[in-house]
């Protein structure tokens, strides 16, 4: 998990000139000193931390939208602001779709591991949902989800 920051840059008067995120904000903002004409005129910046690097970009795209920064995605409003934005929202839930994969893969995994662990006699089904903190019936429910998974793999 990477600690991501929101940043905002304000220019004369309040007026937000840009919204981004980032994992480095000296790196970043440094790119941009040499890289954007617009960098010049910012007189003060902002940031807000999130422990995820998708919370920061959902927080992002909604701050793109609703507080139409100068230089995000061309004119706000336009055509093509709306067009990149879509896009970055896209990108953004094939990421979730991403992580909800890896989550489910995780709880077939574990449901191995836990059909291997009750099936040695060691440690009763009981015992595995006190250590993981679940319910009995949530660790048996992946235990059927991890017997399944395996028959189709195997046929």
């Amino acid at each position: 998990m990477t600690r991501t920051a929101l940043y905002r840059f304000f220019g004369e008067g309040g007026t937000l000139l840009y919204v981004g995120i980032t994992d480095d904000t000296h790196r970043r903002w440094t790119e941009h000193a040499h890289s954007k004409p617009w960098w010049p005129n910012v007189t003060r910046k902002s940031v807000e931390w999130f422990d995820t690097r998708a919370e920061a970009a959902t927080a992002e795209l909604l701050a793109i939208k609703t507080e139409g920064p100068a230089h995000n995605f061309g004119t706000p409003g336009s055509p093509e602001a709306a067009a990149r934005v879509q896009a970055a929202y896209e990108k953004l839930l094939k990421t979730e779709e991403w992580a909800e994969q890896m989550r489910r893969d995780v709880r077939v995994r574990f449901g191995h591991v836990a059909n291997e662990i009750v099936a040695s006699g060691v440690v009763s089904q009981e015992e595995v949902a006190d250590q993981v903190g679940k319910t009995r019936e949530w660790v048996r429910r992946l235990q059927v989800k991890a017997r399944n998974a395996a028959k189709r793999e195997s046929s």
